[in-house]
């Protein structure tokens, strides 16, 4: 909304200036009454197609929830690196097939 107030502020500006040159000249003051008419009903349209619009909040939930997961998924990624630099596989050693972590603590 922002960028079109200050577009709208510009093109007033424009205008204005046209009109102070203008003055000085003798050009037909009704086609230039015209001309800004025909610009500020573009404004007014382009004002009112933006204020139809609303911010979904369904998809605004969806794109903060897919970036939750991925960042959690990264977080988890990382994780599992720095497991993975503290353990140690030795393949000639069966895995334990206890449930219980004192049971696999026993087997050792």
């Amino acid at each position: 909304m922002d960028s079109i107030v200050e577009n709208q502020k510009r093109v007033e500006e424009k205008v204005d200036g046209l009109m102070s040159r203008l003055e000085g000249k003798s050009v037909n003051m009704e086609a230039v009454e015209d001309t800004q008419k025909r610009m500020e009903n573009k404004v007014d349209v382009l004002m009112n197609s933006l204020e139809g619009k609303s911010v979904d909040v369904n998809s605004v939930h969806n794109c903060v929830e897919d970036a939750v997961k991925v960042q959690l998924q990264d977080n988890n990624e990382k994780e599992e690196i720095r497991k993975r630099k503290t353990s140690l596989i030795i393949h000639v050693l069966e895995e334990s097939s206890a449930s219980v972590l004192e049971d696999r603590k026993k087997c050792r």
